[in-house]
């Protein structure tokens, strides 16, 4: 079959993506297990609800997990978190249905995580970014359009020694790290 020869040259992006343009595609890929390939990054971003039809074990072998736009439901999350085996990139922006409840609930399985971004969930508040905060490996919080008071800011400063030396980067807009005020300000008063 010729659709098979050309979905096997396919990255599990764009074979995602073309599982989604017809039930025939759909049947094809699934028929003959395309998607069951061992894959270290995916990009579904803005797909709506393609996530659900995309087999859990294209999800094991992840690294790099891009979910941004989409209709990314609480129980969906922890069900592809328990999937992931070393997931370093995680990009869960502008999911409105995703609660930061589904956070803490994934946390465990989060232990290999580097970088994650929930910029736009306006849902989130400063006890998400507490409960990332505990993430063991966690480089950077990509948290665009958050907006955290100072009294927050200083809860995180005091609370986790990652954010006070700096090694953890909670970005609120590109290139501004609010962690940094704090430190320079809690510096300058407090000592």
């Amino acid at each position: 079959m010729i659709l098979v020869s050309v979905f096997q040259f396919l990255n599990l992006n764009d074979l995602a993506r073309a599982a989604a343009t017809c039930f025939e595609w759909w049947s094809t890929i699934k028929k003959y297990r395309l998607m069951e390939r061992d894959w270290e990054e995916l990009d579904i971003s803005g797909t709506g609800k393609l996530y659900c039809f995309i087999p859990r074990r294209a999800f094991v072998s992840l690294a790099s997990l891009n979910i941004a736009s989409t209709e990314l439901t609480n129980r969906h999350f922890k069900q592809l978190m328990e999937s992931v085996i070393s997931l370093q990139q995680l990009d869960i922006s502008y999911c409105p249905a995703l609660d930061q409840i589904a956070i803490f609930q994934a946390k465990e399985t989060l232990h290999e995580l580097v970088h994650i971004a929930i910029s736009g969930n306006r849902q989130f508040t400063i006890l998400a970014i507490a409960c990332l905060c505990s993430c063991p490996e966690l480089v950077t919080i990509k948290a665009h359009g958050l907006e955290f008071s100072v009294e927050e800011l200083l809860f995180l400063t005091k609370t986790f020694e990652s954010i006070r030396s700096s090694n953890l980067l909670l970005e609120t807009e590109e290139g501004c790290n609010p962690l940094d005020i704090v430190n320079v300000f809690e510096r300058e008063i407090f000592e």
